[in-house]
């Protein structure tokens, strides 16, 4: 059982050697010069164009912001105030034949 073990042990050892040997023997290869130069285009291919933002446009965009805060803000209290009131009326109504107690 042991010499079994030991045969694949060095069957694997031998294929893992010639594996890692493999690579000593791999060469670099030279690149094509219309091939460099085809990837050294690419950065100037995929700039995006600059976007210039006047001074105009951010204070529109600043100014439909605080409208839209403000308009939020508005609703929020008339409908807190609205809800509490209807609140006090259902309970009310809902209680009311203890009024006359």
């Amino acid at each position: 059982m042991t010499t079994y073990i030991n045969e694949v042990m060095t069957q694997k050892e031998k294929y893992i050697n010639e594996t890692l040997e493999m690579g000593d023997q791999i060469q670099a290869l030279e690149l094509n010069d219309g091939f460099k130069n085809r990837l050294k285009s690419i950065p100037t291919l995929t700039q995006s164009p600059s976007i210039n933002i006047t001074p105009r446009m951010a204070m529109a965009a600043a100014a439909g912001i605080i409208l839209l805060i403000s308009l939020n803000l508005i609703s929020l209290v008339s409908y807190s105030e609205s809800n509490s009131e209807t609140s006090h009326s259902k309970e009310n109504s809902y209680f009311s034949y203890l009024n006359h107690i």
